[in-house]
């Protein structure tokens, strides 16, 4: 109702006023009081000496209207409009709520639902954190059987470079050994070829020496009588 109002205005709630009426504008509005009611719910005992003077005219106007026939077939009628219309209303409030209820019982079902879904997903994320840890592990495991690997690795390399330096200077030792091979094979050439010439001098000196003897043995034949 408040919200519904345009235009600047007051709101007065008279029961707060209760028995503090400070100002002739609240003695006014306690007309309104809702405990002063009779057995008639549209009859209110207000006593007109209870009023300032210059209000009272207006009491016996209220007075007057709450006497009338007529206005008081009108606010009958007007109560029970305002009852269907309650009526109505709490009709309309009852399938709402019983809607909203039933919304309401949905959404508590899919809920339901989504824990379960949660619960589950809880459950797998907790066995993939249980898997994760026995990854980690067994990467710690090999991370360290690795580190051993790799040192070993260098201990090997050691030892190869040093077989390396050791084959290099044996090696080295071979191609001395091979010069000084290479050496003495010039020189038993040397020596071949000097012992060629040498024979070819032998033989000559065979051949020399053989035409001497038959030389000899002639000239001794020769002086023979």
């Amino acid at each position: 109702f408040v919200e519904g109002l345009n235009h600047k205005s007051w709101i007065i709630q008279i029961s707060c006023l209760k028995e503090r009426r400070r100002t002739e504008l609240e003695q006014l509005l306690s007309v309104f009081d809702q405990s002063n009611r009779t057995y008639d719910a549209h009859i209110l005992n207000v006593q007109e000496k209870d009023f300032p003077q210059k209000y009272r005219p207006i009491i016996r106007r209220l007075k007057g209207a709450a006497s009338n026939f007529t206005m008081k077939r009108q606010m009958k009628e007007e109560e029970e409009t305002l009852s269907y219309f309650r009526n109505v209303f709490r009709i309309e409030m009852y399938k709402a709520f019983k809607e909203k209820e039933k919304v309401f019982k949905k959404k508590i079902r899919e809920l339901k639902k989504k824990d379960k879904e949660i619960k589950e997903k809880e459950e797998e994320i907790k066995e993939k954190e249980e898997e994760i840890k026995e990854k980690e592990k067994e990467f710690k495991e090999n991370k360290a059987k690795l580190k051993e690997k790799d040192e070993e690795l260098k201990e090997k390399d050691e030892a190869f470079k040093e077989k390396d330096e050791e084959f290099k200077e044996k090696e080295e030792a071979f191609k001395e050994k091979e010069k000084e091979f290479k050496e003495k094979e010039e020189e038993f050439k040397e020596k071949e070829e000097e012992l060629k010439e040498s024979k070819k001098a032998i033989e000559e000196k065979d051949v020399e020496l053989e035409r001497l003897k038959s030389e000899l043995l002639k000239y001794k034949q020769q002086r023979l009588p």
